[in-house]
């Protein structure tokens, strides 16, 4: 895993890496930490993001600060909301259940 760079850079490479190896078994992590999506901005790295969560099986979910570039939301893209709505489910445990083979996911918002 990569621990030098920016948040895009550190997501970039992990996604890079788990999309490279699809023969592999699923990736287990007990925590997945996601900062600085800056959903909203052109730089955003929602789709990128979303196929990371959906490559990686985890029982907690920490998004850490400035998860939004603003609150206006009008400035939200496709790819910001498929972010979102994915999220939503993760959040609620039927669905999570349901769609995700999982029994119980930790979503953790920290605002900054």
């Amino acid at each position: 895993m990569v621990t030098k760079g920016n948040g895009l850079t550190r997501i970039h490479h992990a996604v890079t890496n788990i999309l490279s190896n699809r023969s592999m078994k699923t990736p287990c992590y007990d925590t997945v930490i996601l900062s600085d999506l800056h959903l909203g901005s052109e730089v955003s790295r929602a789709e990128a993001a979303l196929q990371m969560l959906k490559a990686v099986s985890f029982s907690r979910l920490i998004l850490l600060g400035d998860i939004f570039c603003d609150l206006n939301f009008r400035r939200l893209k496709k790819e910001h909301w498929q972010f979102l709505g994915y999220i939503r489910k993760l959040s609620n445990p039927k669905r999570a259940s349901r769609w995700f083979g999982l029994r119980e996911i930790t979503i953790t918002v920290f605002v900054t």
